[in-house]
C-alpha cells in the first residue's frame, strides 16, 4: 500500500427483492441476476461479451448502479 494512501472497507449493500439487475441478452434470455456491487462485479467477469454489450449499448448500467449508491447513501454508508 502506498504512504498515505488508505484502503476503504467496502460495504455491499442489496438491492431490495425486485430491483437487482437482471443481465440478459438481447432476445430476452436471463443470463445472470446481480443484487449487490459484489455480485455485479463476478457476473461481469464471466457473462457472454454478448450480454455485456446489449446492456451497455443500451445504458441499462448507470440507472441501476446511482440505484445501488442511493441505497447505501439511504443507509448512511459510503458508496466506497
Amino acid at each position: 500500500m502506498q504512504k498515505g494512501h488508505t484502503q476503504e472497507k467496502r460495504i455491499n449493500v442489496e438491492a431490495e427483492p425486485g430491483k437487482e439487475f437482471v443481465f440478459r441478452l438481447r432476445d430476452g434470455k436471463e443470463v445472470g441476476r446481480a443484487g449487490n456491487i459484489n455480485g455485479f462485479e463476478s457476473l461481469v467477469r464471466v457473462l457472454p461479451i454478448e450480454s455485456l454489450e446489449y446492456h451497455s449499448k443500451e445504458k441499462h448500467f448507470s440507472p441501476w448502479l446511482i440505484y445501488i449508491k442511493q441505497e447505501k447513501t439511504r443507509k448512511g454508508v459510503g458508496f466506497y
